[in-house]
């Protein structure tokens, strides 16, 4: 069965067919292109305008299988590349930086899931509605793991995306502060102990009982200042949660390890930090 372009087979998570299509289209537009005479940034316009649109549609709330994604970016970059020789970093570098400006694949894929979030603002669609309760009413605070990927496999990946978006967006000489710390990756990956604030963290009731308190968490609210740390008291007065001495320290001391990432990645730059 097909509908609007995708074609449902017996499993309805196979779309081999759709994909094995979308790779066929992308050597047709190739193998067309290939009978001019283009330069390396015509090929570069030719690649974003007509091949990556190939994949856009169907890619942009479907997840798309890592061997399809390694296919497409071969051809593309075969076809980009030609004969030159350029360095794979190089190539998706922007021009400002020196660069090409071609679009990595991966994180091509992800932006267009992520234009599904802003899109949610007005909830005029059960789909909407589904993404704005799993950030419970703050989009911002959307995780894949608020998801249950089985029952809605779609509004997940769009989800991951986000997070993946959320780890890129996170700086530490920029806004580290005001970054939001439940599952967060991006404020712990440098690091030897992983260790990020995860949902499994809490005791299930306590968790659903203070769910938008602990998803508003940032780092700057275990710090009195950048170099001093709120106690019991002072943390629960302003974050409105009744946690123990004990979960307390446990929470500081993932607070502590995303701080001390900062410190370790760029202790050169000691500027003040803007939020």
């Amino acid at each position: 069965m097909k509908v609007l372009g995708l074609e449902i087979t017996g499993d309805s998570m196979d779309f081999s067919n759709s994909w094995n299509k979308i790779t066929g289209k992308i050597q047709g537009q190739i193998s067309r292109w290939r009978r001019f005479t283009l330069s390396l940034p015509g090929r570069i316009n030719i690649a974003k305008s007509m091949l990556y649109s190939q994949i856009n549609y169907l890619s942009c709330f479907l997840p798309v299988p890592v061997q399809y994604i390694d296919q497409w970016k071969s051809l593309i970059e075969g076809f980009v590349l030609g004969n030159e020789r350029v360095a794979e970093k190089r190539l998706y570098l922007s021009a400002e930086e020196g660069g090409m400006g071609l679009f990595e694949l991966k994180n091509f894929i992800h932006s267009q899931k992520i234009a599904w979030v802003p899109r949610a603002k007005n909830l005029d669609e059960i789909w909407k509605v589904r993404l704005f309760l799993a950030g419970s009413g703050c989009l911002t605070n959307l995780r894949c793991c608020f998801l249950d990927k089985n029952a809605t496999p779609i509004l997940f990946e769009i989800a991951k995306s986000y997070e993946i978006f959320l780890s890129g967006y996170t700086k530490h000489n920029e806004n580290f502060w005001c970054r939001k710390i439940l599952e967060n990756q991006a404020l712990f990956l440098r690091l030897r102990e992983k260790l990020p604030l995860k949902v499994n963290f809490f005791e299930p009731d306590f968790f659903h009982a203070n769910k938008i308190k602990i998803q508003k968490l940032t780092v700057q609210d275990f710090f009195l200042t950048k170099d001093s740390y709120k106690n019991l008291d002072a943390f629960n007065t302003s974050t409105g949660l009744n946690l123990n001495r004990d979960k307390f320290d446990n929470l500081k001391k993932l607070a502590s390890n995303a701080k001390l990432k900062y410190t370790q990645s760029d202790p050169a730059k000691k500027r003040k930090l803007n939020c």
